[in-house]
């Protein structure tokens, strides 16, 4: 489960940076600033952001959870 949420979490970050890099190597073209609030470009920005944060709390929740031994199964040795 982590795993996959960390692959999803990537796709998210890199679409984020391909969308940012577009904008600076097509400025007619340009993605972020969009061009008005209610424009297309900035939902598809801030759902991109929010998702790949939220991603990115996700993995650091359940990583820092799973290390503090807060898990039932998390912390125990195989030799106990």
């Amino acid at each position: 489960m982590l795993l996959g949420l960390f692959i999803l979490t990537a796709i998210l970050l890199s679409g984020i940076l391909g969308v940012l890099a577009y904008s600076v190597m097509r400025p007619s073209k340009r993605i972020w600033p969009p061009p008005a609030q209610q424009a297309w470009q900035y939902y598809v920005v801030w759902l991109l952001t929010l998702l790949s944060f939220g991603g990115l709390m996700r993995l650091a929740c359940s990583i820092g959870t799973a290390s503090a031994g807060l898990l039932p199964f998390a912390g125990r040795s195989a030799w106990r």
